[in-house]
């Protein structure tokens, strides 16, 4: 069964429950973007557009799941909800309203962006 990306399978005994993640990023300017320490945002420049200055961001996630949980349950899922999900890489390129273009961080930089600083930091 072809599942949506932000969705997995739990298996307990026979039964299956499916838990469902819907993700709304806007995590503020991509020059700010620092991912474990690494300054990712200042060393991927090439997609950068014309874009009305915002030193805020925000993120809306949804949990759906159809899974039989008590209330502490659903608390630990909604506190790792944030944890488990890559919406920063997982974007895609998209064009919105009025030609507004919003870019995916390309993969194969990000790669290259945290090796290079990976070494410089003497780690393996």
């Amino acid at each position: 069964m072809n599942q949506p990306t932000g969705s997995r399978l739990a298996k307990t005994g026979v039964t299956e429950y499916t838990v469902g993640v819907l993700v709304q990023a806007n995590f503020g300017r991509r020059e700010d973007l620092v991912i474990a320490g690494v300054p990712v945002g200042r060393e991927i420049t090439e997609l950068d557009m014309v874009e009305a200055p915002q030193q805020d961001g925000s993120i809306i996630v949804i949990v759906g799941t159809d899974a039989p949980l008590t209330s502490s349950q659903l608390n630990l899922v909604a506190k790792r909800a944030a944890l488990g999900i890559n919406a920063l890489v997982a974007g895609e390129d998209m064009e919105g309203v009025n030609g507004n273009k919003a870019f995916g961080i390309p993969h194969g930089r990000l790669r290259d962006v945290m090796k290079k600083y990976n070494r410089t930091a003497g780690a393996p």
